[in-house]
């Protein structure tokens, strides 16, 4: 993080300030200017690094060929390091070869390397280095003693300019300068210059080389040496210490000791300042401006002035007398600045602007590594990039703001204490490193001609078995999910690129550990509940949950959700709700699109009607049928006056807007309620009248000449009612999404959702069709005036993954990222668009996110903090995001209270759900001494009834009622939909405002129960009396055990095992092989039945636990197991996507592994195993391919 003003202000009274040692007093106007401190780290709203070609986010560099030098007899502390090119030409790139000379000690040897012309697909080539010359700077090595070498004399590396100190025999230090030919086998000094005479231990000599200039220092001597005058000029300045140096072809940059004034602690600090002289006369023409000491810093170690041509709105011309441009620096943390950054930090790294004979700091970056050499290049726009110790490096982006683009080590780090220095080549946008353990390795961009890599040193690229991943700090994130969310997702945001990165690096820095942390403490409740069945369950078991912290106290205060900003679908109305797989465009747009749906279409085409259509067209006789269903359903819910709907001649609106009607006998009639009519649109032969009842709107069509028109009086071609209210748009359970593929698609279809652009084209009967997201509809006010706008899609939730979920299409700290908080971040920015009013979802400013698989309040608080953090990343107003729960989880639903309360300002959705709910329940009790009892029986057990009276309760305690949703699960036949209709009319009357169904036609059916119930007057009959939810909290912790399992005939339990392999085998290979997460998979008896994860953990949990206690052998699983996959195989062979198990491959071993492996899976989870098995299928498809 990097200071800001904003910090300090914090920090600090308003009547303070810095200011320099050499002025004391201040005019009104220097108060007024803002301290260095503060102004060095200060960030800019602008933080968009340079633009080029050459760098785009990052460096895009990679190692091309490496060496590892021989040296036995050298010292292995490499103290300098040059290369140079070897001719002077940068024409014939192929002939190009560099010169390597490298110093420890009193030796230098010096090499020639060839540019590397070949490729290859494997590791980086080997350089062929060819040894030219070791040269022995002195006599006796022992009183030699080398600071820093430079080639001399280019454009061809001939010379090396050496500079050393030589201990003599009193044991005073002279420092010189010596130039060597590197060609000379005897080591012949062409010159040599003596500059300063000191203590044994003074400092070490600094020395930067330009083509006509030497410049060196030492202590507080500067001197500068001109090679066509031959004449040693000394500084016209008497500074302190000289601590770093560079210079260009005009200038030389100073550093030294210094110390400014703070008015923070009223003390002189030790700093740096920083003067430039002209090198023709060593005159000062620039110095650090007034207010800017260096004080983040205790002593600048480095210093850096870019040769590269600097792009930035045209600044970096210089004159002769007036130098410009950017200025790097870097140094080691000052105590001011560890107490606003901390501890950690051990060094900053400065960026600075020279204009008009001032040094102005733009911006400085703490780093927690220690900086001992600043590089710059190889390309004209860099990146600026630091070297510390142990060989690591840091890439910076330099804008008008400092910007850690990357961190790597970038020697084999095989040995302790690798120092490493770099060297640029711009001509030919190369770097050279030269590591103090003999590893060279020459660095290039991937498209410079090159070979192709496999190591990489680039916050661009980093090859892994999955693919390409562009490195921003310390996430990894891959290519394709990148490419997905800057093209996708973040255009219409206001989010830049660099900006969502660095938020998802510091989202996974501040929640990572403590979402590892409540993982395991997940593990730890269950090995102490499993300790506490092998114990026999001697103690209570509310009393056990207690002590082990399972159950917390309910909150003192009664708890009332203050939700605020929600869309009446999610409050006030109450209706169906779809889940769908996002992954799936065409899923997806059918979701959003069931606000409306046909009743004739349903009814016509299911078994809502007895019979089936004939084929081949329209089937009158159907018609009539369904028309008669459709009568029915009119003359319940909107009755009229003495007639019933099938005996209307006619129904239109008067001249002044008004509902009339007449029967086939002209008689007229009109509404029981006249107020249910509300608008209406076209005219008496073909339009629309709209209707409300329970604040759900019905359209009836009026088409006389169309089939079904012609085959009433009346004219009806279609009741349409209003059907799916909202819908979750599923990232979890629904979907296969393994990789960064998969997520990419995830979260692109999402944002199109939340854009309103998304559409996707399919075939059907033969056509191509394009589908598109609904618009909206309008009519004509009841009475004539006015315009009435009704939506034509649902308000769309998304489901993110549970916290146990990783995802290796974002790493972190070298693993894969928790795949939860990247949801959070890409989904919420996602949620920008609609917010930003292009997307038509919320009209009320809200962002609607489902969290599941969520154990306990301290998990939802969990959540809750993510979701605060990601606001104030993102900008959004506090409690924008809306969160869901789903009481899916043994902990949550026996805590649901509590859960509710530390989401109370948030919540707006609570549900039920069985299979999930059954899956947590059998794991749970894993190891107690009874088995489980049968599916069936589970079903019909006290527990999961007081699971689903508790949750509707509490959530009518907490205020819920009418005002947020209060769920119950799917409907898991979508083919039988005459069975829902009867059924499902108990969720509404349960009190429940909406429950799931698999399909838009079953949300238009399921809306007809909206219509048979007042929910809302339901709600107000049931009864929140405490003693009763004490004895339904009791009822829901009595497990499903039978004792009497292990005496059931075989062959019941064979079924039972039948059914549970086949169902188990039958989603899982469709989920391995096929890459689908939601589908309609047959029965064992042949029935289509919508499968998740969720049914699948609850059948592979069961197995697991009959296998554990032997009412079922190995042996017995996996013969059942082989034989069921012939039956699945069967049972898709018309499928021409489908590969056959026959008891073997990857899908069946993943699902032996869920069966076997089940009693040790955490909590039962199916998706570690899964994904496993999904990312090997893609692989093998993706190398097939590649065949």
């Amino acid at each position: 993080m990097e200071l800001s003003t904003e910090l300090f202000r914090r920090h600090l009274p308003s009547t303070m300030g810095i200011a320099a040692s050499s002025s004391s007093t201040q005019s009104a106007a220097d108060s007024r200017t803002p301290s260095h401190l503060s102004c060095c780290i200060r960030r800019s709203k602008d933080d968009t690094p340079m633009v080029g070609a050459s760098v785009t986010g990052g460096w895009p560099l990679h190692v091309v060929a490496t060496h590892k030098l021989d040296w036995d007899r050298v010292d292995p502390t490499l103290v300098a390091l040059d290369v140079g090119r070897s001719d002077g030409s940068s024409s014939a790139r192929s002939a190009v070869s560099y010169v390597l000379a490298c110093g420890s000690g009193s030796t230098i040897r010096v090499y020639r390397l060839p540019r590397p012309t070949t490729s290859s697909c494997g590791e980086a080539p080997s350089l062929d280095v060819e040894p030219v010359n070791e040269l022995m700077i002195g006599t006796n090595s022992s009183s030699i003693q080398l600071h820093s070498i430079s080639f001399f004399g280019q454009p061809h590396a001939s010379y090396i300019c050496c500079y050393v100190g030589v201990e003599g025999t009193d044991r005073s230090v002279s420092s010189h300068i010596r130039i060597l030919d590197c060609t000379s086998p005897e080591s012949t000094t062409v010159k040599e210059l003596m500059l300063t005479e000191t203590t044994a231990d003074g400092p070490a000599g600094l020395m930067v080389v330009t083509r006509s200039h030497i410049i060196a220092a030492e202590g507080s001597e500067l001197k500068s040496w001109n090679k066509s005058r031959d004449c040693l000029l000394d500084g016209c300045f008497t500074p302190a210490s000289v601590s770093a140096l560079t210079a260009d072809e005009e200038f030389v940059y100073v550093a030294y000791d210094d110390t400014a004034y703070s008015k923070i602690d009223d003390a002189e600090h030790p700093t740096s300042s920083i003067i430039v002289l002209h090198l023709g006369s060593m005159e000062v023409v620039a110095r650090i401006a007034p207010h800017e000491e260096l004080l983040g810093i205790i002593r600048v170690t480095c210093l850096l002035k870019p040769s590269c041509r600097w792009r930035d709105s045209g600044r970096g011309r210089s004159s002769s007398r007036a130098p410009a441009g950017p200025l790097f620096a870097a140094g080691d943390a000052s105590e001011l600045l560890r107490v606003f950054e901390g501890d950690a930090v051990k060094a900053a790294v400065i960026q600075m602007s020279i204009e008009d004979g001032e040094i102005k700091t733009t911006s400085m970056a703490p780093t927690a590594d220690r900086v001992l050499s600043l590089n710059y290049g190889p390309f004209d726009n860099g990146p600026l990039i630091s070297v510390g110790a142990g060989s690591v490096a840091c890439s910076w982006s330099c804008g008008r703001t400092l910007r850690k683009l990357h961190r790597r080590l970038i020697s084999d780090g095989s040995a302790g204490g690798v120092q490493t220095r770099l060297k640029m080549d711009p001509a030919d946008h190369l770097m050279w490193s030269v590591s103090s353990d003999g590893l060279v390795q020459l660095w290039a961009s991937e498209g410079g001609g090159l070979v192709v890599v496999v190591r990489s040193f680039s916050p661009d690229i980093m090859l892994t078995e999955t693919g390409k991943y562009v490195d921003f700090g310390d996430i990894q994130v891959h290519e394709i999910l990148k490419d997905a969310v800057e093209k996708n997702i973040l255009p219409g945001t206001g989010v830049s690129p660099q900006e969502f990165w660095s938020y998802l690096e510091k989202l996974l820095a501040e929640f990572s550990d403590e979402n590892a942390a409540l993982l395991a403490h997940r593990d730890e409740l269950q090995a102490a509940i499993d300790e506490w069945y092998r114990d026999g369950c001697k103690e209570d078991q509310e009393k056990f949950l207690k002590r082990i912290g399972y159950l917390v106290e309910p909150p003192s205060t009664k708890t009332t959700i203050s939700t605020r900003n929600v869309d009446p679908e999610m409050s006030l109305l109450a209706g169906p709700q779809l889940v769908v797989p996002v992954d799936n465009a065409r899923y997806a747009l059918n979701a959003a699109n069931a606000r409306w749906g046909s009743l004739f279409d349903a009814a016509y085409g299911f078994d809502v009607v007895p019979g089936r259509p004939r084929p081949g067209g329209y089937d009158p006789s159907r018609g009539l049928a369904v028309l008669e269903f459709a009568f029915k359903q009119l003359d319940s819910i909107l009755p009229l006056v003495g007639a019933k709907w099938s005996e209307l001649a006619s129904i239109w609106v008067d001249s002044r807007g008004q509902l009339v009607a007449s029967t086939t006998k002209r008689k007229s009639t009109g509404l029981k309620s006249p107020s249910a009519f509300i608008g209406y649109r076209g005219n008496a032969s073909k339009g629309d009248l709209l209707f409300v009842h329970n604040g759900l709107h019905i359209l009836t069509k009026i088409h006389r000449n169309s089939p079904v028109g012609k085959q009433n009086s009346m004219g009806l071609a279609d009741v349409v009612l209003e059907a799916a209210l909202t819908a979750i748009m599923d990232c979890e359970d629904s979907v296969a999404a393994v990789d960064a593929e998969d997520k990419a698609k995830v979260y692109s279809n999402w944002a199109g959702l939340m854009r309103g652009n998304l559409e996707t084209t399919f075939k059907k009967g033969g056509k191509s069709v394009t589908r598109r997201l609904n618009s909206d509809m309008n009519f004509r006010k009841a009475g004539g005036e006015g315009i009435l706008t009704l939506t034509g899609r649902v308000v769309a939730l998304v489901r993110n993954v549970g916290i146990h979920m990783k995802t290796d299409a974002v790493l972190y700290r070298g693993g894969e990222a928790f795949e939860g908080l990247v949801d959070a971040l890409v989904t919420a920015a996602a949620g920008l668009l609609d917010l930003r009013q292009l997307g038509g979802n919320s009209r009320t400013g809200s962002l609607y996110i489902v969290k599941p698989k969520m154990h306990g309040p301290d998990e939802v608080a969990y959540a809750c903090r993510v979701f605060d953090r990601v606001e104030e990343m993102l900008g959004l107003g506090p409690k924008t995001i809306k969160i869901g729960v789903m009481d899916e989880e043994r902990r949550t639903s026996a805590n649901l209270q509590s859960c509710i309360h530390v989401a109370r300002e948030r919540v707006v959705f609570i549900n039920t759900g069985f299979l999930d709910r059954t899956g947590d329940e059998i794991h749970t009790c894993m190891h107690s001494q009874s088995p489980v009892a049968p599916k069936g029986a589970i079903k019909k057990a006290g527990w999961i009834q007081a699971y689903e009276k508790l949750n509707v309760i509490e959530g009518l305690s907490a205020g819920m009622g009418m005002r947020a949703q209060i769920g119950k699960g799917m409907w898991a036949e979508p083919d039988s939909m005459k069975a829902m209709l009867e059924q499902k009319l108990g969720h509404p009357l349960a009190g429940a405002s909406t429950a799931w169904v698999p399909s838009p036609t079953a949300a238009t059916l399921h809306a007809l129960h909206y219509h048979m119930v007042d929910v809302s007057a339901i709600q107000k009959t049931i009864s929140t009396d405490p003693t009763v939810v004490e004895t339904l909290r009791h009822e829901l912790l009595q497990p499903p055990f039978d004792g009497s399992v292990g005496s059931l005939p075989k062959s019941e339990v064979q079924r039972e095992l039948d059914n549970n392999s086949q169902g188990i085998l039958g989603y899982v290979v469709r989920w391995v092989d096929l890459g689908v997460g939601c589908s309609k998979v047959p029965d064992i008896n042949n029935v289509g039945l919508m499968e998740d994860r969720a049914t699948l953990r609850i059948s592979s949990q069961h197995i697991a636990n009959w296998l554990l206690h032997g009412i079922v052998t190995e042996a017995q699983v996996k013969e059942t197991l082989t034989r069921m996959s012939a039956v699945v195989d069967n049972q898709n062979k018309g499928d021409p996507q489908y590969t056959a198990m026959k008891g073997t491959g990857t899908a069946f071993q993943a699902a032996m592994d869920l069966v076997f492996e089940g009693a040790k899976s955490p909590n039962g989870y199916t998706e570690e195993i899964l994904t496993r098995a999904r990312r090997a299928v893609k692989a093998e498809q993706n190398k097939q391919s590649r065949l």
